[in-house]
């Protein structure tokens, strides 16, 4: 992550501040936003400033006097800004919203640009991991920020023989491994928000989809989050479309004791075997017993892509939202919701709560 490009830039400006001798960040960022500042204005100020740093040389107040400084002027009015904050002592969260602010960083993202739009969710993660950072360490200062950052980018580095592979879904195209786990599939993560609105992105969207899927040569992991931290607050999730899309939010929860309700409600564990039950933190987990308990990526394709519906194995045209339905493990239940193809309905049942099942699959009596 602090590889990224938007984030070594953001970085960069940051250590200015703890060490404002540190003239390779300084040319780093000195042009970002553009200023028109190249390598041989940047020659002109280290000769102007004889033996200061780049920094201290463009914000002394003899610069002001050259014609130089006017390429400089928008830099050092914001450097100017940020410090006074910075002197200040304020949050260290608050510090670094206040350098993207005052160096104009997200303004040099084109907002309509899918590329654009990505890195400016970058910097927004960024700020959500500074908040953490200080919710963790409450005295933290900068500087130490600064030296997690470095300890956490050198550890990525141990291990590259044989280590896990973190990577996107676009950069794996082509690629295959064993073992593969696609995490995020929440709405408005995967799917991407802004995909709602177009048919065409959602298509492209599940077409993402399909290639993650494909990836994986022997087993396939799937996760979802009922809460995450994101954009600056805690958010309740809902799961992916994708998933009810491939059947696959069938794999339903026993509680056991010893552990609360809660724990582990979002795991799922899904591969092109027969159905086995696993136990995982106290709760079994238990797979669709059906011969159809696992999916097939191409038919998911294709339902996408030729708009059809699955092929149902019994009329699941009786089941209505408001129905009293038993089943033979969950008990009484009222349906709640139903997808507009028909295919999974929401069962609230009065022991274990909400589930979502499919109802061509699913063992359900309707009572009336």
């Amino acid at each position: 992550f602090y590889e990224r490009v938007e984030i070594k830039n953001v970085v960069g400006y940051l250590r200015l501040f703890v060490n404002p001798k540190d003239d390779i960040s300084f040319a780093r960022i000195i042009n970002f936003p553009k200023r028109g500042i190249g390598d041989g204005t940047i020659s002109k100020l280290a000769e102007f400033g004889g033996g200061k740093s780049l920094l201290e040389a463009c914000v002394s107040e003899e610069f002001k006097k050259e014609n130089l400084y006017k390429k400089f002027q928008s830099f050092v009015e914001g450097y100017n800004r940020a410090k006074e904050k910075y002197d200040q002592k304020v949050k260290l969260s608050d510090f670094v919203e206040e350098v993207i602010k005052s160096f104009g960083i997200r303004g040099a993202y084109n907002p309509k640009d899918e590329e654009d739009i990505n890195r400016l969710l970058n910097i927004e993660q960024l700020v959500s991991s500074v908040k953490e950072y200080e919710a963790l360490n409450p005295e933290a200062n900068l500087n130490e920020f600064l030296e997690s950052i470095t300890l956490s980018s050198e550890n990525d580095e141990i291990g590259q023989g044989g280590a896990v592979t973190l990577a996107t879904v676009h950069a794996v195209k082509g690629l295959e491994f064993k073992v593969v786990f696609v995490i995020g599939l929440e709405e408005g993560i995967f799917p991407i928000s802004r995909a709602f609105n177009s048919n065409h992105e959602l298509e492209e969207e599940r077409r993402l989809m399909y290639v993650a899927l494909t990836r994986a040569e022997e087993r396939l992991i799937m996760t979802h989050a009922s809460k995450r931290y994101l954009y600056h607050e805690s958010q309740y999730q809902t799961p992916s479309r994708f998933c009810k899309e491939l059947g696959i939010l069938g794999v339903q929860e026993v509680k056991k004791s010893g552990f609360g309700d809660n724990y582990g409600k979002t795991y799922n564990h899904y591969q092109n075997k027969p159905a086995k039950t696993y136990n995982v933190g106290g709760a079994d987990y238990i797979q669709k017993k059906e011969e159809k308990s696992y999916f097939n990526p191409l038919s998911f394709m294709k339902k996408s892509e030729e708009k059809k519906t699955v092929e149902i194995a019994k009329d699941i045209t009786k089941f209505k939202v408001g129905q009293t339905v038993s089943h033979p493990k969950f008990g009484l239940g009222e349906i709640v919701e139903i997808t507009s193809d028909g295919l999974v309905g929401d069962i609230v049942f009065q022991d274990v709560g909400k589930k979502s099942l499919m109802l061509e699959l699913a063992p359900l009596e309707i009572l009336k």
